[in-house]
């Protein structure tokens, strides 16, 4: 699986200075990985594609990616999720990325529009 990142500086009047990627592979007791980047000017943007294989060099894609910056109002994120099925062509899905300070506290519920449980669904 291929995780692919956009990131853009949508609402700032100045570049952003401070934009930093944090990895955390998937059952991990290792240190976090941290990425910093140069500056994105006011409305522009940057596609991170294939970001956990090219930026962190893993070979495991399964994991947490957090981008942090002082200005997150400033920044629109958007994730897609891409199968590569050789013969059969590529299979994708766009994922929907949170806002950490805008998260269910601990024993409280979060609903997420579109998700359901039944079976034989599956989210990715």
């Amino acid at each position: 699986m291929i995780a692919d990142l956009s990131i853009a500086n949508s609402f700032g009047v100045a570049g952003l200075r401070d934009l930093k990627l944090y990895f955390s592979p998937a059952g991990s007791v290792s240190a976090t990985s941290v990425a910093s980047f140069n500056p994105i000017a006011a409305r522009g943007s940057v596609l991170l594609a294939d970001a956990v294989s090219t930026i962190y060099g893993q070979t495991s894609r399964s994991g947490s990616i957090q981008v942090r910056t002082a200005d997150a109002n400033r920044i629109l994120v958007g994730a897609r999720l891409l199968t590569a099925k050789r013969a059969r062509g590529t299979v994708g899905t766009m994922l929907p990325v949170f806002r950490s300070s805008r998260a269910a506290l601990p024993g409280e519920s979060l609903a997420i529009a579109g998700l359901g449980r039944e079976p034989p669904s599956r989210t990715s």
